[in-house]
């Protein structure tokens, strides 16, 4: 979008789904409008979100650091025929994950797409593995995807990566025990039991019930035989 000269008032905010014709912008004293639907991005740079991971695994949950291109802010001052931003179809994201050796997933690398779940806003999304680098006993993963509206103004977010997508699994109900006013069974990792959380998440019209899983990991059917942090023969 391109302006007059004058300070800039923005009427609607970064990342908001605008409709065409409706005014977005206030340059002096005149009025922008869109020229056609979309999100409106403050900006004019190709790359609307690089995020950057410090921590990238610690209990299946990330906390993500967005670090954007600089965005034309409320109250600058343009000049003529300056681009104050623009409106696209969708949002495309850069994610830099820095994960250990051992969690890391092979079929990541043969199948080149991750799995990313957002809990805070109850979606998935499928992303593409650009490149992976090793660094010591850790892999950094780049990773794109098109993302949502709601996603364009956080700052953090959390976001799991998923391993293998258990469909149809059934888990005896008498498995499944409450430990501190959680929902959970007992696993067995390495020889060690130890509680596991049920989660519950949006899936379309229904809820889906998920429990993070390694290879190996087997679930106690009889809790009450077990206690937490004791170890047994499989």
């Amino acid at each position: 979008m391109a302006s007059s000269a004058g300070k800039l008032t923005w009427l609607k905010k970064h990342g908001e789904r605008v409709r065409k014709g409706s005014p977005v912008a206030k340059v002096g004293d005149r009025v922008l409008y869109a020229g056609s639907a979309g999100i409106l991005l403050h900006n004019v740079d190709e790359v609307t979100g690089f995020w950057r991971l410090e921590e990238a695994w610690a209990k299946g949950d990330m906390d993500l650091f967005i670090s954007k291109p600089k965005e034309i802010e409320d109250g600058a001052m343009v000049k003529p025929g300056a681009l104050i931003g623009r409106i696209s179809d969708n949002i495309f994201f850069y994610l830099l994950v820095r994960v250990k050796r051992e969690d890391f997933y092979p079929k990541w690398y043969d199948e080149k797409r991750v799995l990313l779940i957002f809990p805070s806003i109850g979606k998935e999304k499928e992303a593409k593995l650009l490149r992976l680098k090793s660094l010591g006993n850790d892999l950094l993963m780049l990773l794109s995807f098109t993302g949502w509206d709601e996603l364009s103004g956080l700052r953090y977010l959390n976001v799991k990566l998923v391993k293998r997508r258990l469909m149809g699994a059934v888990i005896p109900i008498n498995a499944i025990i409450i430990k501190e006013g959680k929902s959970g069974v007992y696993l067995v990792r390495g020889g060690r039991v130890f509680f596991k959380e049920l989660k519950f998440r949006e899936l379309g019209s229904a809820l889906a019930l998920t429990l993070d899983l390694k290879e190996g990991d087997r679930i106690v059917v009889e809790p009450d035989r077990v206690s937490e942090g004791s170890f047994i023969r499989w």
